[in-house]
């Protein structure tokens, strides 16, 4: 079907569109440094810390900056999408200013940073990241109907993909923090002395509920998802939107010591759930639902155990999924990714 240019309407300044590939990458660090910059810098703090004390100044002044910063700029750029993609004169620009700046100073306020209520459960963040996620990615014209599905048709596959992303996130995060604790009490060194709930400085159940939601958010959709998406439909190389999450997801961990190498390997796995499933929310359920067995379980053996329980679980769901598709006899998906570059 051939459309005559000259007679189409001429687009729209709020009409989205897939951007070059050093602007998709440009937002995608943007994301991750309002997201997770203060995270990343605290972790390679601590991680510097099994050599040597780090000066006091050093952690604690910088951190509290960088935190106040990464706020406010994810505020400001969420005002400012949201005001780009809507037509002068709006209302809808200036009433998400005001509910970016409401979450912004709960947020502040929560990290103690302006007095209130203080707790470090860090909602806000969440809810703020969330929201950003979902505007920058609508900027390069990646919507829920735009993302890439797996080859299937029918009623059942939309309830049947996010359970099966959802139940392998869970997987791949318990298999982690098993085998991570596994390294931390037999592997080679530098490790922590401290276990991971006693690092993070949680005290309570509500607040251990809420870290769990908010480490969901960031490092599975601004760190993950978002990168991979946006890379991807730029027509970034392969390595870039490997590369990136999952050196990343390393680093937030270093604070643990030489077992943040076991989450590259789930940083991996979690690349391909998005590049196979297109599915990113999911991704943020099933990593905060994992989080639970590491305070109700022993540190390394529990997370093991849990996660050969809902493996099992696992195995019929990718059954279910793999009858759910028009052709079930079609290739594997990895043999097609590493053949065609990632493209579907």
């Amino acid at each position: 079907m051939i459309i005559n240019s000259a007679s189409a309407p001429p687009p729209t300044a709020s009409a989205p569109a897939v951007r070059a590939p050093h602007r998709a990458l440009a937002d995608a660090l943007g994301l991750i440094a309002v997201a997770l910059g203060p995270s990343l810098w605290l972790s390679v703090v601590q991680f510097a810390a099994l050599f040597g004390p780090a000066p006091a100044p050093l952690t604690r002044d910088a951190g509290t900056v960088l935190v106040a910063v990464s706020i406010t700029a994810g505020a400001l750029w969420l005002a400012l999408l949201v005001r780009v993609r809507h037509c002068p004169g709006s209302f809808r620009p200036r009433l998400t200013a005001g509910a970016a700046a409401v979450l912004a100073l709960w947020a502040l306020a929560d990290r103690g940073i302006l007095p209130g209520l203080g707790g470090d459960y860090r909602i806000a963040e969440a809810l703020l990241c969330l929201w950003l996620v979902s505007e920058v990615l609508h900027r390069h014209g990646i919507t829920p109907a735009s993302l890439p599905k797996a080859s299937t048709t029918g009623r059942r596959w939309r309830w049947a993909a996010p359970v099966v992303v959802g139940v392998a996130a869970l997987v791949l995060v318990l298999l982690g923090s098993g085998i991570s604790g596994l390294w931390h009490a037999y592997g080679p060194g530098p490790v922590t002395s401290q276990d991971q709930i006693s690092l993070l400085r949680i005290t309570s159940t509500p607040q251990f509920i809420s870290r769990a939601v908010w480490a969901g958010v960031v490092e599975e959709l601004a760190l993950t998802a978002a990168p991979v998406l946006l890379l991807r439909a730029a027509g970034a190389p392969r390595w870039q939107w490997v590369a990136l999450p999952v050196g990343l997801r390393i680093v937030i961990h270093l604070y643990l010591g030489t077992p943040a190498i076991v989450y590259g390997l789930v940083g991996v796995a979690m690349v391909v759930l998005v590049v196979r499933y297109g599915r990113a929310l999911p991704l943020a359920a099933g990593h905060a639902l994992a989080d639970w067995p590491m305070t109700q379980l022993p540190s390394s053996v529990g997370p093991l155990v849990a996660a050969g329980v809902v493996l099992a679980a696992q195995v019929g769901l990718f059954r279910l999924e793999k009858s759910l598709r028009p052709d079930p006899t079609e290739p594997g998906f990895l043999a097609r990714w590493w053949t065609n570059g990632g493209s579907r």
